[in-house]
């Protein structure tokens, strides 16, 4: 199971209440209560990017006297990993390639943490530790996840982004055999094989 060995901290007296680490926070670890921050460390995922953008320059990182646990690791029950995968499958998302290159997490794992409860980009990024890094290209196929699983992916106020990034999964036989000159066909077999050739036990791990 991956570890977090920092976290953030503030000097809570110099906190002005101007809210941006709450904004940038990936994974809903920062509250502000009567303009202050408030950090909950079980949700922190040490990415930094609070302390980069407190204007006051009252946030700082520390190393964890003990190593916070990631709830969501590589090592999945034989049940949770039956319903990841049927919720990949059913969201359209490539299963063999990393779902957040930043933290290397994968599919299976931002699946697993909606199984297990995930209502948000917020809640798979604690249980899992995506977004820690560039917060690009993991949310498009985590927001497909989420949608798949019946959640809602109304953007909070504030945010801009988009529930649906076309994928060859949402392209139809017709659209496919009406583009004269292309590779679409050839793309989508190619897409539907690696989707379907790792065995599950290789699913958990890849």
């Amino acid at each position: 199971m991956a570890q977090l060995n920092y976290k953030a901290e503030l000097d809570f007296d110099g906190c002005t209440g101007c809210n941006w680490c709450d904004i940038a926070c990936p994974s809903g670890a920062i509250t502000m209560t009567e303009r202050k921050a408030y950090i909950n460390d079980d949700r922190c995922i040490g990415c930094g990017y609070c302390v980069d953008r407190c204007p006051e320059d009252v946030m700082w990182m520390t190393k964890r006297v003990v190593p916070l646990e990631l709830p969501i690791g590589a090592e999945l029950d034989a049940e949770t990993q039956a319903q990841a995968v049927a919720l990949i499958e059913k969201a359209g998302v490539p299963l063999v390639s990393p779902l957040c290159p930043c933290s290397l997490s994968t599919p299976m794992q931002a699946a697993a943490a909606i199984v297990k409860g995930a209502q948000n980009l917020e809640d798979v990024s604690a249980m899992t530790g995506i977004r820690g890094g560039c917060k690009i290209y993991c949310v498009a196929p985590t927001l497909r996840l989420l949608k798949a699983a019946g959640r809602d992916v109304t953007p909070p106020k504030g945010f801009r982004w988009y529930d649906l990034t076309l994928n060859m999964s949402d392209l139809e036989g017709g659209e496919i055999d009406g583009e004269e000159g292309s590779w679409l066909a050839e793309d989508l077999d190619y897409f539907n094989l690696r989707k379907n050739e790792s065995t599950p036990a290789e699913r958990s791990t890849s």
